[in-house]
């Protein structure tokens, strides 16, 4: 816990993404950082109830809200977070499948900057094994990993025996801890170069077009450009009762529907915001994109 108020401190107001394994270590780690540091920190984990898990959500991606987000595993799968540039994973799991699912969290389309991974552990523990398994065997830190389950099962069960009984201080410990590392390295190149020699280069080469590339993606900044969808959708809410408040560019708060309500069925009752700004709605989940 020092050293993570240690980092937020270094880090100043950048938003930091922090996960860890269970609801009562995001309970304590909250609890015990608050006696560190004075700093904005929401919570996400499975005894929240889902309305709850989407406000404090919110919250850490508004610009001015939370600043750390601490969550269970379940914020592993399914929330997107890349706004943020700094994850930070307060344990470690033995799959490298879910570790590729907790750095996706930031590592998504519409982030502008190299993701940071911060990974922190007690010298002489489990997390030891792991954390030097994940970098220096599967270099999953600092690449995505291709062939996760097939090297976790050839050697999820000497990882995971080595973890339970590892003493940093006994020559065996360390001496088989090295072994597996070099035996992890030789697997992965040795599976990289399969997978490489198995790639349809032919079908790579007309799966993509440059020139009607270039024309799409050209043809969707114009459209996202035109501010004609604004104003004529901005008319139709006020034609129907509708109250809109343009909180920030080309983004506006629907509030509750009017009279005629039944004309905008997917309008729930306590109001919506609304974008026509791309980048913000890939940036913003709770934010619905009119295109």
């Amino acid at each position: 816990i020092g050293w993570l108020a240690d980092l937020l401190r270094t880090l100043d107001q950048q938003k930091v993404l922090l996960i860890c394994r269970t609801q009562s270590k995001v309970a304590a780690i909250d609890a015990a950082l608050r006696q560190q540091i004075n700093v904005k920190t929401a919570v996400f984990h499975e005894g929240l109830p889902l309305v709850q898990r989407d406000r404090n959500a919110a919250w850490f991606a508004e610009e001015d809200g939370a600043r750390v987000l601490i969550c269970s595993e379940i914020g592993s799968e399914g929330r997107n977070f890349q706004f943020g540039h700094h994850l930070v994973l307060f344990d470690l799991p033995l799959d490298p499948e879910l570790l590729e699912q907790r750095i996706g969290r930031l590592d998504r389309i519409g982030q502008t900057s190299d993701i940071q991974v911060h990974v922190a552990f007690v010298a002489g523990s489990s997390q030891e094994v792991l954390a030097r398994w994940y970098q220096e065997g599967l270099n999953s830190f600092e690449r995505n990993l291709h062939g996760g389950r097939e090297l976790l099962e050839r050697f999820g069960a000497q990882v995971h025996d080595l973890a339970q009984d590892f003493h940093e201080t006994e020559e065996p410990s360390r001496v088989e801890l090295v072994r597996l590392i070099e035996a992890t390295q030789a697997a992965r190149k040795e599976l990289a170069a399969r997978l490489e020699q198995g790639r349809d280069r032919l079908l790579e080469l007309n799966s993509f077009r440059a020139e009607a590339a270039v024309r799409l993606v050209d043809e969707i900044r114009r459209q996202d450009e035109d501010r004609s969808l604004d104003d004529f959708m901005v008319s139709i809410f006020d034609h129907y009762s509708i109250h809109v408040e343009e909180l920030t560019h080309r983004t506006f708060q629907l509030g509750s529907a009017g009279v005629f309500a039944d004309v905008f069925p997917g309008l729930p009752a306590e109001g919506l915001t609304v974008t026509c700004d791309r980048p913000r709605a890939l940036a913003r989940e709770d934010v619905l994109f009119l295109t």
